[in-house]
């Protein structure tokens, strides 16, 4: 039970952390700021996030079946 709290814990730290990149990192890139940033760059980012962490295990399973 301790280590699925702590699985959890870091899965949501993690996640967190993911998003926050994304969205900077979405500013960094950004050639034209006023042009080119998502008009709220926090929730595309939590849905390239969900995208990405949800699509792994897909991709994991492709290739596992090769």
């Amino acid at each position: 039970m301790l280590f699925m709290f702590f699985w959890v814990m870091n899965w949501i730290i993690g996640f967190g952390q993911m998003v926050l990149a994304g969205a900077f990192a979405s500013y960094y890139w950004a050639w034209d700021k006023k042009e080119h940033m998502p008009v709220f760059p926090i929730m595309s980012s939590v849905g390239r996030t969900l995208l990405y962490v949800y699509t792994l295990p897909l991709n994991v399973w492709q290739w596992y079946c090769l």
